[in-house]
């Protein structure tokens, strides 16, 4: 009787031992969720940095014209914007515009654009 309530909890230990490794699905935690977004995020602005300096060495080899380099760059320049916003956490309560010079975004109480120095007033 020992022995075979003795074996009968082994096998319930290795069964709950074993058994989340056998779930299809995996589930992640909050926590573990909230770290693989940050990561791939800053996995993203990093792309997006590295294109942006690509575009701007492109303009200066004359590969690309004035006109295709302001657009593409105030897309990418977007982007990242979007993702320090996604980052730090600030909300879109500040308004953004676009520069009418080269595109990027800018916050509605600037002066001058940051990416091109247009002035914006």
């Amino acid at each position: 009787m020992d022995s075979t309530f003795g074996i009968l909890i082994s096998l319930a230990a290795i069964v709950f031992t074993f058994l989340p490794l056998l779930r299809k699905g995996k589930t992640i935690s909050p926590v573990d969720r909230l770290h693989r977004n940050r990561e791939s995020l800053e996995f993203d602005l990093e792309n997006l940095e590295t294109h942006l300096r690509e575009l701007e060495f492109d303009f200066k080899m004359g590969i690309l014209d004035s006109e295709d380099y302001k657009e593409s760059k105030g897309e990418v320049q977007q982007q990242i914007d979007t993702i320090h916003k996604e980052l730090t956490g600030e909300k879109d309560s500040k308004k953004t515009l676009s520069c009418p010079s080269c595109g990027a975004a800018v916050k509605a109480h600037n002066k001058f654009c940051k990416s091109c120095g247009h002035p914006l007033k």
